[in-house]
């Protein structure tokens, strides 16, 4: 069994979390993706939509051709 360290999450939930404003709903529900390695935001379009049932917008990073650096390392 391997390790895996995925190199980009989405925010971690709690009481720090602020929200951001959904680019498909425009309601300010929307987490977005965080890079594990630098702490920073990832671009704008990746993240999740937390009204699932009512707007359901994901875009993953591992989704998108364009962005290799944003793929999970894996520990042997």
């Amino acid at each position: 069994m391997t390790n895996e360290i995925f190199r980009c999450s989405l925010e971690p939930s709690g009481d720090g979390r602020e929200y951001s404003v959904c680019p498909k709903c425009g309601k300010k529900r929307y987490t977005r993706f965080v890079d594990n390695q630098t702490g920073q935001y990832l671009p704008y379009e990746f993240g999740r939509c937390e009204r699932i049932n009512s707007c359901g917008y994901m875009k993953s990073p591992k989704n998108n051709n364009n962005a290799v650096s944003y793929t999970h390392l894996t520990l042997p």
